[in-house]
């Protein structure tokens, strides 16, 4: 008999079930070629099978060796993961990291693909999705347009052509391909409407493609061949140590999806999602392996959007406008939006190599508190052009602020406030009228500030950076402008140059609180004033601490306010001029000193004690409202000194402070007149001054033409008890001689 044949069709069934459950449905992970491939090799073992194999039993078997054999296929080629974000991420952050403006041209294309626009007539998607030559859709903000697919071998990047009746609105953000910028070790930006999960769900379950587009980042690794072409291979670890904090990876549907590249604040279509690849990890292909080809066939010179001369602070990307909040200013996190322009609402993630300036404020966003996490090298920081907002304060993270080759500016149009770390060498200048605090630590700071307008305030010493008697590393205090110095007090050896009165009157250098030392030389570039207010003091000394004037240049110092200022060295000025304030220290000035309205001249003294020293000047003059005041230790022999070597004109008050008992008769010099120059006028004290020690009140005279005649000096009167003393010791003598006088016998 002959045998009766029994049907294949049943293990056949099965195959197609499991190709349409385990391969139909990544079939958009995998390029075109590749996969062609595999079902070339998975349908010419199933002819092989079927015909070699033909009881039920051997159905069977050949059934499972064909499971097997495909599933050995798929091991070894490109099976794209499931895994789409961090499990510390969630669906709602990456939807809304979607919504950034410069995403808003990415839409669907139709056998379950993700495409972008490029031009009003072309999209930008992936071979495999839509083949060669096919009719396509591409869906996007609820409108669909058709087109014509346009793909070549040896690539997985494909063109939609939309017909000339179906172009994209002119006002379509339109993201150009990458022509050729080198993006291996950049941040890239993965958008898709593929499925969608977290990590730790992706091989349980994931939500059905075509819902919502999803965003997030990656960093490219290197630029390889693989079996879909040139192709950009990025990270497979979305927890590793070295992952991104917005990182994902790609899922069926986001075929034919965008990497986007930031590239000098312009953005670009670096790659196309393609799948993976075995031993090589995720893949994009290159698109600017074939960007000749894509030029080629739309015939258009790609034109980026152009990048924005400044992009503000957005302390929440995912809603449309500028918005408040504290946030990390980071090489890594969407953190700044365009506003206006073509570009109006492209966020845009910090870019070192970019000239933008970083704006902190709108009239939409009030206070905010933003920590700097990467290093950050910035152009321009501006911080509240608009009055209504701020304040806003960058404040210290993991990363440093570093001034860009050929220098930045802050800019304060509302009070602000610096406390990262400023490191770098290049000069930062501080610009607006409005007060700008830095007081990070910068110490790694060998730049120059320079104080352009307003006031930069500073309350410790490591604000000023590395310090010393530099060119490139002093701070520079232009005209109009104003160094102010808080806190409980800070002793910094930074070269100062100083001009000029300062902002509102308020000195070039500004003490308002605390007691502060400088210890490094101050240039006076011209004229300039120093204040002091009341119940603080500033002490120019230490080993270099001192005015001078640049080569060739006659300006004089100006100190105004009712607190203290200390000079410990010579200062080679023309003059000081002080009104209404304190002058004290062991130094001097290599030029005049006047004191008026209510000024006082404390030689010796520190800012806060008692000490008997000697104050150096040229010309001296006092008027009536000031005064001199000196202390004076008659039982150590010591009294304070002022050096004149010019002339001496005096009018104001005379004021003694006894730290010690004196001796009768005792006179000390106390203005030490060098040269024959006369003293012009008295102290408003006259002749007679009285000094206080131990509740005993004592009294001096004042002698104007003591030492070589032209010198001052007091001479301790003797108290009343003593002048009846020696006045009745006179008349007892006196009696004596008389006495003697008339019992002497006469000599004729």
């Amino acid at each position: 008999m002959r045998r009766i044949r029994r049907p294949i069709c049943w293990h056949v069934a099965l195959a197609g079930l499991f190709w349409t459950a385990f391969i139909g449905a990544s079939d958009d992970s995998f390029p075109a070629d590749p996969m062609h491939k595999g079902r070339i090799k998975l349908n010419a073992i199933t002819c092989f099978v079927s015909s070699r194999f033909r009881s039920t039993k051997e159905h069977f078997r050949a059934t499972l060796l064909w499971l097997l054999t495909g599933w050995l296929v798929l091991a070894s080629g490109n099976f794209a993961s499931a895994v789409v974000w961090r499990d510390d991420l969630t669906d709602a952050e990456v939807q809304e990291l979607a919504r950034q403006g410069q995403f808003a041209g990415v839409g669907t294309v139709s056998g379950g693909g993700t495409g972008s626009a490029i031009a009003p007539g072309w999209v930008l998607t992936a071979r495999h999705v839509v083949g060669n030559g096919s009719r396509v859709t591409f869906r996007l903000d609820g409108q669909t347009y058709a087109g014509t697919s346009v793909s070549q071998a040896g690539s997985d990047v494909a063109l939609i052509r939309l017909d000339a009746n179906q172009q994209l609105p002119t006002s379509t953000p339109f993201i150009v391909p990458n022509p050729g910028h080198n993006p291996v070790n950049q941040l890239v930006w993965k958008v898709g409407w593929g499925q969608y999960s977290s990590v730790a769900n992706s091989q349980i379950s994931r939500g059905p493609s075509g819902e919502n587009a999803r965003a997030g980042t990656n960093v490219i690794n290197s630029i390889q061949n693989t079996s879909a072409g040139s192709s950009l291979v990025f990270n497979n670890s979305n927890m590793g140590v070295n992952s991104t904090p917005f990182e994902v990876s790609t899922a069926p549907g986001d075929s034919g999806g965008p990497m986007m590249y930031q590239h000098q604040n312009q953005w670009f279509i670096a790659g196309v999602t393609t799948g993976a690849e075995s031993g090589v990890g995720f893949t994009d292909a290159n698109v600017a392996g074939v960007y000749d080809w894509i030029v080629s066939q739309t015939g258009d010179i790609f034109t980026p959007q152009a990048a924005p001369t400044q992009i503000f602070w957005d302390g929440d990307s995912a809603t449309p406008g500028v918005q408040t909040g504290p946030g990390s200013w980071s090489n890594q996190r969407p953190s700044f939006t365009a506003v206006g322009g073509a570009i109006d609402g492209f966020n845009f993630t910090w870019e070192n190599d970019a000239t933008a300036t970083a704006v902190f404020g709108t009239a939409n966003s009030g206070a905010s508190l933003i920590t700097v996490d990467s290093a950050i090298r910035f152009a321009g920081i501006r911080f509240a052009p608009n009055t209504s907002t701020g304040p806003f304060q960058i404040l210290a993270g993991s990363g440093t602020l570093e001034a860009a080759a050929g220098g930045a500016t802050i800019e304060a149009q509302k009070f602000a406030r610096v406390g990262a770390a400023l490191v770098g060498n290049q000069t930062i200048t501080k610009t607006g009228a409005a007060d700008l605090l830095i007081n990070g630590d910068n110490s790694a700071f060998d730049g120059q500030f320079v104080i352009q307008e307003g006031t930069a305030i500073f309350d410790n010493a490591a604000s000023f950076g590395t310090g010393g008697f530099l060119p490139t590393t002093k701070t520079t205090v232009a005209d109009g402008a104003t160094l102010q110095l808080r806190g409980t007090g800070l002793s910094a050896s930074e070269h100062l140059h100083i001009s000029g009165s300062g902002i509102d009157n308020k000195g070039a250098i500004y003490v308002s609180a605390g007691n502060h030392e400088l210890t490094e030389r101050i240039s006076l570039q011209a004229d300039a004033t120093i204040r002091v207010d009341a119940g603080r003091s500033l002490t120019i000394g230490g080993d270099q601490g001192r005015f001078y004037n640049p080569g060739g240049q006659s300006n004089t110092l100006t100190q105004i306010g009712t607190g203290v200022a200390v000079y410990d060295k010579i200062s080679n000025i023309t003059g000081l001029a002080v009104v209404n304030g304190i002058a004290a220290g062991s130094g001097g000035i290599n030029g005049f000193v006047t004191l008026t309205s209510g000024a006082e001249l404390r030689p010796g003294d520190s800012a806060t004690n008692t000490a008997i020293g000697t104050f150096t000047t040229d010309d001296f003059t006092i008027d009536s409202t000031s005064l001199l005041t000196i202390d004076f230790d008659p039982m150590a022999g010591l009294i304070d000194s002022l050096n004149v070597t010019g002339s001496v004109n005096l009018a104001g008050l005379l004021r003694l402070n006894l730290l010690s008992a004196p001796t009768p008769q005792s006179s000390f010099l106390f203005v030490n007149n060098d040269g024959s120059d006369t003293v012009i006028g008295q102290f408003s004290n006259l002749n007679r001054i009285t000094g206080s020690f131990g509740g005993q009140s004592y009294d001096f005279a004042i002698r104007y033409s003591a030492g070589t005649g032209n010198d001052i000096a007091i001479a301790a009167v003797p108290e009343p008890t003593t002048w009846v003393a020696l006045s009745l010791a006179g008349l007892a003598i006196g009696y004596r001689r008389r006495r003697q006088c008339m019992t002497r016998p006469m000599v004729s």
